[in-house]
């Protein structure tokens, strides 16, 4: 096989793996919630990264494998890749609950309590719930309480289990760190329904970009990016956190800026540009981590 046609497949199967198999969330899991623990000047501890991340790549492949036809609509080059692939990710997802469940009962109660609650909100998210009458209910097609659940999962992983892993109660700046965390989940999840709107309303799901229609939703969006902006310049200028903490909380905010200027309609290059989006926010979180604990 020629040097070039290599070099594309394995690219391809990076890309692949990074969208549809959600490596990419799950690194930015563990990296929003180191860059939190050294805003919040906890002692750096691999646990609660590492559960971030893991919980994240279960919870998120979950999510792909109970949305088969939402997918089938939305994704369809997901669905090909994750049959194709299914024993696979079955096995990589046994050993990353497995490690969760290891990391959690050696972390302590706190931890354990914590990873307890992310496990029940993951569940209850994506679970199907039967109804006497009409097609089944889920929390995940309940716009508000879809957000609610999201916003509360991101905080417990990037907030919840560094607090629980350091002993330490919430201060104020955790409070802000829990609102800002909280916020941009949500705006990423909203994002990503601009994009998949057409199978999500097939499948009886309501999400922003279902009830307001694609441009009304991103106005929306822009605004709840421009407010998250605001929150962390404001905590910054009133004392909460030092000035380098606005390196890893903006960038959110100007990344799903960006993502929510996606087209209505399908693009083969949004998924590229997005995997390389979340890439490039994963590195600069990473930075920002490593300047707050250098230089305080």
């Amino acid at each position: 096989m020629p040097r070039t046609t290599v070099g594309r497949t394995s690219h391809s199967m990076m890309s692949e793996a990074l969208s549809h198999g959600r490596i990419g969330m799950a690194l930015l899991a563990g990296s929003l919630t180191a860059a939190a623990q050294a805003a919040l000047h906890l002692p750096f501890s691999w646990p609660p990264l590492l559960i971030a991340a893991l919980g994240t790549f279960v919870i998120y492949n979950l999510n792909h494998c109970w949305d088969k036809g939402e997918d089938a609509l939305n994704a369809p080059e997901r669905s090909a890749w994750l049959l194709r692939s299914a024993p696979t990710w079955r096995v990589l997802m046994a050993l990353a609950t497995i490690g969760v469940f290891l990391l959690a009962w050696r972390s302590g109660p706190a931890v354990r309590l914590v990873t307890g609650a992310l496990v029940i909100i993951g569940l209850g998210y994506n679970l199907s719930w039967p109804t006497r009458h009409g097609p089944t209910w889920r929390l995940k097609g309940r716009v508000g309480l879809n957000l609610a659940l999201i916003a509360t999962g991101w905080t417990l992983m990037g907030i919840g289990l560094p607090l629980a892993a350091a002993g330490t109660s919430p201060a104020l700046q955790a409070v802000l760190m829990a609102l800002w965390v909280g916020g941009i989940s949500g705006i990423l999840a909203s994002a990503f329904d601009l994009r998949d709107r057409v199978g999500d309303a097939a499948h009886g799901l309501s999400t922003l970009a279902v009830l307001l229609g694609p441009e009304r939703a991103r106005r929306f969006l822009m605004g709840w990016c421009l407010l998250s902006v605001a929150t962390a310049l404001g905590a910054v200028l009133w004392g909460a956190f030092p000035p380098i903490v606005l390196v890893s909380t903006l960038a959110p905010g100007v990344a799903f800026a960006w993502l929510v200027r996606w087209p209505s309609h399908g693009d083969s290059s949004i998924r590229d540009h997005a995997d390389r989006l979340l890439l490039a926010e994963i590195a600069v979180c990473w930075i920002a981590t490593l300047a707050l604990r250098t230089l305080g």
